[in-house]
C-alpha cells in the first residue's frame, strides 16, 4: 500500500487527480483501512466537491460578477484545469481589469504548466499592482528555486513569509 499511496502523492504533485485517485484506491484493495490512503481519498473527494460547487455557484453569474470570474479561473487553476483557468482570467484582463490577484491566478498558471518566464513576468506585474502581495513573492520564490537562484529564491521566500504574517 505505501507504494501505491506514494505513486498516488506523486500524480498529485503532477495535478493528475484522477490517477492519484486510481492509486490510493489500489493502496486501499491491498490494505482496507491504509489510514495515509484513506486521508488522500477523503481530502480529493473534499476538493472536488468543493470545486464543483464552487464552479456550480457562479458559473450563472459570471457575466455579473467579475470577481466570480476571477475566482472560478483560479480554482480552475489549482484543479489542473490551467488552460481554462488562464482563458477565464485572460478575460477579466480583456475588460480593463488591473489585479494582483488575476496576475497572480495567471502566473500560479503558467508556473503549473511549465512556462517560468511568463509565470515571472505575471508575478512581477502582480507586485507592480501591490507590492505586499504575498503570493507573487511566494511564486518568484519556487520560480527562482526552479532556476537554481538559491539567493533570490530566499529573498522572495522571507517577503512571502513577513507578508503573509502581516496579512
Amino acid at each position: 500500500p505505501k507504494t501505491h499511496v506514494n505513486i498516488g502523492q506523486a500524480h498529485e504533485g503532477l495535478l493528475q487527480f484522477k490517477a492519484a485517485e486510481g492509486s490510493y484506491r489500489r493502496a486501499l484493495r491491498v490494505k482496507r483501512l491504509d489510514t495515509k490512503a484513506l486521508q488522500r481519498v477523503e481530502l480529493l473527494e473534499v476538493s472536488k466537491s468543493k470545486y464543483t460547487k464552487l464552479r456550480d455557484m457562479v458559473t450563472p453569474h459570471l457575466d455579473k460578477d467579475l470577481r466570480l470570474k476571477v475566482a472560478l479561473g483560479i480554482a480552475k487553476i489549482h484543479q489542473g484545469l490551467i488552460t481554462e483557468g488562464i482563458n477565464l482570467l485572460r478575460e477579466v484582463k480583456a475588460q480593463g481589469i488591473d489585479s494582483e490577484l488575476v496576475e497572480t491566478g495567471m502566473a500560479d498558471g503558467f508556473r503549473r504548466a511549465g512556462d517560468l518566464v511568463t509565470a515571472e513576468r505575471h508575478y512581477n506585474q502582480a507586485l507592480e499592482i501591490f507590492d505586499k502581495h504575498a503570493n507573487a513573492h511566494r511564486g518568484l520564490a519556487i520560480v527562482a528555486y526552479s532556476r537554481g537562484d538559491v539567493n533570490q529564491g530566499n529573498a522572495h521566500w522571507d517577503l512571502f513569509k513577513e507578508y503573509e504574517r502581516a496579512a
